[in-house]
């Protein structure tokens, strides 16, 4: 009986023990990431596919603090590179030069900005890409 408890109790340690472990790897920003959908002001969501059936395919790779930005926009393709610069709390700036290019928030798997401002808002929310 009292072997029975030992093993029980030494399970559940190394339970507990393995779950804190898990919990300390901080997920980053660094990876590839794909659109996963716009919002315009009025609610209308363009998925990742009604996106790319439009000719529109959205990437993010983010190393460090270097991003670079894919974009395929009717066939044209457009690329460039960005400094991430870590605001803290999930807060994130991609920079070109001294200009903001977006201001993100990020958690997770998913980040997302809001591009142009009143009735021309549009909300982008990237996924990571998993490998």
């Amino acid at each position: 009986m009292l072997n029975k408890i030992r093993i029980i109790s030494v399970v559940m340690l190394m339970t507990v023990m393995m779950a804190v472990l898990a919990g300390c790897g901080k997920k980053t920003l660094d990876g590839d990431w794909i659109i996963r959908s716009e919002t315009d002001k009025s609610g209308i969501v363009l998925t990742r596919e009604e996106l790319e059936e439009k000719g529109v395919v959205e990437t993010y790779h983010i190393e460090g603090e270097t991003a670079t930005y894919n974009c395929t926009l009717l066939g044209n393709d457009i690329s460039f590179d960005l400094n991430v610069v870590d605001k803290g709390d999930g807060k994130y700036d991609f920079m070109v030069n001294d200009f903001v290019f977006q201001s993100v928030t990020f958690k997770g798997d998913i980040f997302s900005y809001i591009a142009g401002e009143g009735d021309d808002a549009v909300v982008f929310v990237f996924e990571r890409v998993e490998k």
